[in-house]
């Protein structure tokens, strides 16, 4: 990796489309989309998660569910 090392401060380091100038972020700008991303990619980890258990127990209520209904 060549060039000198920087570290970046927050907001630091964002280029705008078709210029070469980079943009400053305010920190709570940066905090709200960081808690946002954080909100959706959990969501979607408790969703997958809930997918999963449900399709692991449907065979279980299928069966329960077909034989009530054969002795009913």
């Amino acid at each position: 990796m060549s060039g000198p090392r920087h570290r970046r401060t927050p907001g630091e380091g964002i280029v705008a489309a078709g210029s070469a100038e980079t943009l400053k972020i305010p920190i709570h700008q940066n905090l709200y989309l960081w808690a946002i991303s954080f909100v959706a990619a959990f969501g979607g980890l408790l969703l997958g998660y809930d997918w999963v258990v449900i399709g692991g127990a449907k065979p279980f209520y299928a069966r329960t569910s077909f034989q009530a209904k054969i002795e009913g």
